[in-house]
């Protein structure tokens, strides 16, 4: 049993962010290069700074001076972890229309829901942390955070 749970854990692990510049150029390798603060903040309705690295797949953006807990991130990931998330039964998973070839939001109990989508080999996850916003709100601003992305791809 324990190699069971293991393994989708792992998956889990490895497609989301679990703390939880210029788009000109933007490449699913630098996810910091696929949205700007003005379009990050546009989307959480405060004021936030540049992208940081948190992985090398990864990058966040933190509100400046704006409530505490809002927080955007998107991680690159494989196609094969998108399809595997998906599948592995650890997280309620509920299908998306309209963004990319392909959507969800997955989330585990109790935490709050998290977008994941494809478009041609390139995957992503995008995860917004606001402690003031409803989970239909969240999911808005990760589906807006998405179509932004795509925009550039």
């Amino acid at each position: 049993m324990r190699f069971t749970l293991a393994i989708p854990l792992a998956i889990f692990a490895a497609s989301s962010v679990l703390e939880p510049g210029s788009v000109v150029g933007a490449s699913a390798s630098d996810p910091c290069s696929l949205l700007t603060p003005a379009q990050v903040g546009a989307v959480l309705g405060v004021s936030v700074g540049p992208g940081q690295r948190t992985g090398t797949k990864a990058c966040a953006w933190r509100a400046s001076g704006g409530p505490v807990g809002k927080k955007a991130w998107v991680t690159s990931v494989s196609v094969d972890i998108f399809e595997l998330s998906k599948s592995a039964g650890v997280e309620t998973i509920t299908p998306v229309t309209g963004i990319g070839d392909d959507a969800y939001y997955a989330s585990l109990k109790g935490q709050p829901p998290t977008l994941r989508f494809k478009k041609g080999s390139e995957a992503f996850t995008v995860q917004v942390i606001s402690s003031k916003s409803t989970t239909d709100e969240v999911k808005a601003m990760e589906k807006a955070l998405a179509q932004d992305i795509l925009i550039h791809l």
